[in-house]
């Protein structure tokens, strides 16, 4: 089945919206009283800061609601695809569920990820504090990473969807199934590249939005060999620059256009 052009611009503007207000709520931290900023460190007297320890601070959910955010504000674009193609393959009645199962799936091995990133960049960081070091050890390992063959394996799994079933929680079990699979894709393609900005002392959310074009950039490639390969992933800019060039067109010949009238 084949979406209607006003459907697919509901849920582009949905998961666009929701990256907006994510992005909001991570720059502007509304109230003050949530730790937002998830690239923040504690300096703990302990060696090894666990997940555990966190908790007695009472700062775990905050630095999972600010992961969370992070999630949503960089990847909700990356859905737009998938959630097209499931809302195609479900049931009008079971679209807005099954639609959101799949998200459920997705944040579900992004959490996962999560609390293995966040520890990791938390004792890091208590042990290098202010440091651009770890940053650097994973820019370049993630570099190395986006060059291998394991990075476009991971690429082009994401970019297969899944068929699922259509009635009852048969369809249901699915949709959740398949965000899971689809956010262990996206883990396996950008672990390293989402570690970075968290290790780094300052400029967060710029080196958030450097990721999330690169990121963006990967998804509207198309499944390529699996080989080592120098990319620099540029698409989305190709892709900007296209459409840019295509509106001045355009414009200039509708002013051509009125003139001659």
């Amino acid at each position: 089945m084949r979406l209607s052009a006003e459907l697919q611009r509901k849920i582009n503007g949905l998961l666009i919206s929701l990256s907006l207000v994510a992005w909001a709520l991570l720059i502007f931290r509304p109230g003050g009283r949530l730790e937002m900023d998830i690239c923040r460190v504690l300096t703990p007297t302990t060696f090894w800061l666990s997940f555990a320890q966190l908790e007695n601070f009472n700062l775990v959910w905050d630095q999972l609601l600010g992961w969370s955010l992070m999630v949503l504000a960089m990847m909700c674009p990356k859905l737009i695809l998938p959630i097209q193609q499931l809302v195609a393959l479900s049931l009008k009645r079971l679209r807005i569920l099954n639609a959101s199962l799949f998200v459920l799936g997705y944040l579900t091995s992004w959490t996962m990820a999560g609390i293995l990133i966040l520890a990791t960049s938390l004792n890091i960081l208590r042990l290098l504090p202010q440091s651009y070091l770890p940053a650097l050890v994973c820019l370049l390992l993630a570099i190395i990473w986006q060059c291998s063959p394991y990075k476009q394996f991971f690429l082009n799994q994401g970019r297969q969807h899944k068929i699922i079933r259509a009635f009852g929680y048969q369809a249901a079990f699915d949709s959740y199934v398949y965000g899971v699979r689809h956010g262990l894709w996206c883990v396996g393609s950008g672990l390293l590249l989402m570690l970075f900005p968290m290790l780094l002392p300052t400029a967060h959310i710029f080196a958030m939005a450097l990721i999330t074009f690169i990121m963006l950039s990967e998804h509207l490639q198309n499944p390529r060999p699996i080989k080592w390969r120098v990319d620099l992933r540029l698409q989305l800019l190709r892709y900007l620059i296209v459409r840019a060039g295509k509106y001045l067109t355009n414009v200039k010949w509708r002013t051509a256009g009125d003139v001659e009238s």
